[in-house]
């Protein structure tokens, strides 16, 4: 049995939940779509309040969410078609990682992040992407909290 498409969403995980996701993308030979909807921090008109900061004391005790552990790790991968991140409170720090991870992806061609608080500079990271990749087709942050950004942006 090949597994295609998983569908996590709604678990809130935390930083071991994220590292364990991040760790299988890497090793998967048949993931196409990956749904990880409303998994990151309280949703409170369009997620407002992060609850799953978590603080690193190993590196200055700045607090960082756990989710962008997923996101670094989508580099890794070299199957997925879709992901779906829609909810997950991902903002400008997210943005900029998935800049990079997403960037030189192979396959990737669907990229969704609807209600998050992107905010300018998240969005300013997605531009950035959309230029430096010839294989991502849509990358939707409709219904994104951020002042100065429309809510139904699709790109």
């Amino acid at each position: 049995l090949t597994l295609k498409s998983l569908d996590v969403s709604g678990n809130f995980f935390h930083r071991q939940g994220f590292q364990a996701l991040s760790d299988g993308l890497s090793k998967t030979r048949s993931l196409e779509k990956l749904m990880v909807c409303e998994n990151s921090g309280l949703h409170n008109n369009g997620c407002s309040i992060n609850f799953q900061a978590y603080i690193d004391r190993e590196v200055g005790g700045g607090e960082w969410s756990p989710i962008l552990l997923l996101l670094e790790g989508l580099a890794s991968n070299k199957t997925l078609i879709e992901v779906s991140l829609n909810g997950s409170c991902i903002d400008y720090s997210g943005d900029v990682v998935l800049e990079e991870s997403v960037a030189k992806h192979p396959t990737l061609k669907v990229l969704e992040m609807d209600s998050s608080p992107h905010g300018t500079a998240g969005v300013a990271a997605l531009l950035r992407l959309v230029s430096r990749t010839e294989v991502l087709e849509r990358i939707s942050v409709g219904n994104c909290t951020a002042q100065n950004v429309s809510r139904s942006s699709a790109f």
